[in-house]
């Protein structure tokens, strides 16, 4: 597997509004880890290309580096595969064959990185057919064994418009992370997105690739989330 040099210095590169949301978010799922006992976070979007695959490798590294917590991070999005992509596991056995039996047991799909305490499953070969493999309980059974091996468990799921996947998986997810792109996506796909998976099941929204001049626009959303 590709090693994760680049992602061990993740604070290092990051605009600072940007930064600050995460270490707003890691405090939150660690709140939630530490007072709830709540596990397993979905990382979504509204739509394709706001970021919510940067921000599910940036948070499960940042929740890493800290402590002694054990992290998993899942590439559910088996329609695109872009976190197995850009870790460099393409072409490695991973959740959909699992799902689809065509695979060993779960510790064959579980791969070690070189950020301490934070492993990956892969999302396998591509599929069109994620929503019928996340639902079966193959997925939930999956989920009951690795929270007895991890603290902590973070999706990356396709975007909530696109696919029914997020949406489907919803009872076995305890919190959602909103990425949004604001300035691209208007407000509206927004409100739409968060009121299908529901308010209440919302953790935090991030605000990527924002222009801080013109924060006070999204000052509502991010108060509110924050």
């Amino acid at each position: 597997m590709k090693n994760f040099d680049n992602v061990t210095s993740w604070s290092r590169h990051l605009d600072p509004f940007y930064l600050e949301q995460l270490r707003t978010l890691r405090s939150k799922v660690i709140h939630l880890l530490e007072g709830m006992g709540e596990k397993t976070i979905g990382i979504i979007s509204s739509v394709p290309e706001e970021g919510k695959t940067s921000i599910s490798l940036n948070l499960a590294s940042s929740v890493a580096s800290i402590g002694d917590k054990r992290i998993m991070l899942i590439d559910c999005d088996m329609r695109k595969c872009d976190l197995t992509m850009i870790l460099g596991m393409r072409g490695e056995i991973g959740l959909s064959q699992y799902l689809d039996d065509a695979a060993g047991g779960a510790e064959s799909i579980i791969k070690n990185s070189k950020v301490k305490n934070l492993y990956v499953i892969s999302s396998g070969r591509k599929v069109q057919n994620s929503t019928e493999l996340l639902t079966r309980a193959k997925f939930r059974d999956l989920l009951v064994i690795l929270k007895e091996k991890f603290d902590l468990i973070i999706l990356d799921l396709p975007p909530v418009l696109n696919t029914a996947d997020p949406v489907a998986v919803k009872e076995l997810v305890d919190k959602y992370i909103m990425v949004y792109f604001a300035g691209k996506t208007p407000l509206g796909i927004l409100e739409e997105s968060v009121n299908e998976i529901g308010k209440d099941k919302i953790l935090g929204v991030v605000l990527n690739a924002v222009d801080t001049e013109k924060i006070m626009k999204y000052k509502k959303y991010y108060q509110y989330y924050y």
